[in-house]
């Protein structure tokens, strides 16, 4: 089979390079514009394209896919199929219709579990035990075509989406290969997805990572887990004095016992950060202030005055 691809981030690369490397040639790599990033805003490719000179494929970067003359190139290359992974511009119809055996995309998830543009950090903050990679047909609603084949895999009780990020983007690689040799030999059977099963996984902003002291203490650690790294799982330490700082909490773990005390309290704070959460009490592991490196939190609590009884919350402004 005759291969185009569509990727944009480092999560697509080992799919590129398993591609790259198999039967199937890729005639051609799609990939987002160079955009401004660091310090000095210098223009700065994107993973899949830096990857695709290295392997010497051929790549261009339209602002989108769909318009007219990246259409014709696709035409002019006539591929079997386009594959397609975390792109991040959805496909019209003139470029589905394109491809032999269609478009299919690498999603991360079990579909019909998880559609949307933040999959693997929903099924963390939601509590998932497991979750995967999918191969499907694309259709016109987004995350919603036939399944071709999945990848299952266990998310640790303590995994981070980071950390699930990277074992996904490698399940994706090894699935990729196979897969393609059992649809061109005719032995994978689309399926239809259950509609009912659908859950949603939309795109998380930076205000999204605010924590919910209400929330028990097993699904803040799992809100947490979730929200790391990006967009980052925050809350205010406000302190008896009335001064008021911002944290980024990176780690965490329910510990045993009722917290008689308002939700996000400072139950412990010498050895140990314990907080009140949902009626129970949730330890801190590792956090930073706004601005500063990571740290344990026993090492961050002997350079912060922090108190039992002062509160995490919302910041200035924000609602309650």
């Amino acid at each position: 089979m005759r291969l185009v691809f569509a990727g944009t981030p480092d999560f697509a690369a080992p799919t590129l390079a398993a591609l790259a490397a198999g039967r199937h040639p890729v005639e051609l790599v799609l990939t987002q514009p160079d955009r401004p990033a660091g310090r000095g805003r210098t223009p700065t490719p994107p993973p899949v394209k830096a990857l695709a000179l290295r392997l010497g494929l051929r790549v261009i970067q339209p602002e989108s896919i769909n318009a007219p003359e990246a259409v014709e190139v696709l035409r002019t290359i006539a591929p079997d199929a386009l594959i397609v992974m975390a792109y991040g511009v959805r496909l019209r119809a003139r470029v589905l219709r394109v491809p032999r055996l269609g478009c299919l995309n690498v999603h991360a998830s079990l579909l019909p579990r998880y559609r949307g543009a933040a999959p693997i950090n929903w099924a963390i903050i939601c509590g998932e035990r497991e979750t995967g990679v999918t191969l499907q047909r694309m259709a016109s609603e987004i995350d919603c075509g036939a399944i071709l084949t999945q990848r299952a895999t266990a998310i640790g009780e303590e995994e981070t989406a980071g950390e699930l990020y990277e074992r996904l983007s490698a399940l994706a690689a090894e699935m990729i290969g196979p897969a393609l040799d059992e649809l061109e030999a005719g032995r994978l059977i689309a399926r239809p997805q259950d509609d009912a099963r659908a859950t949603d996984a939309p795109k998380l902003e930076k205000r999204d990572g605010r924590v919910d002291w209400s929330a028990s203490p097993i699904r803040t650690r799992d809100f947490i887990r979730g929200m790391t790294p990006w967009p980052g799982a925050f809350t205010w330490h406000h302190h008896s004095s009335g001064a008021a700082r911002r944290l980024i909490l990176l780690a965490a773990r329910p510990i045993e016992g009722i917290a008689d005390a308002p939700p996000g309290t400072v139950l412990r704070a010498s050895d140990e950060l314990h907080v009140a959460a949902g009626g129970g009490r949730l330890r801190i592991l590792r956090l930073q202030s706004e601005g500063a490196r990571p740290m344990d939190a026993a090492d961050w609590l002997r350079g912060h005055a922090v108190a039992a009884g002062d509160r995490f919350g919302p910041g200035p402004g924000e609602d309650t």
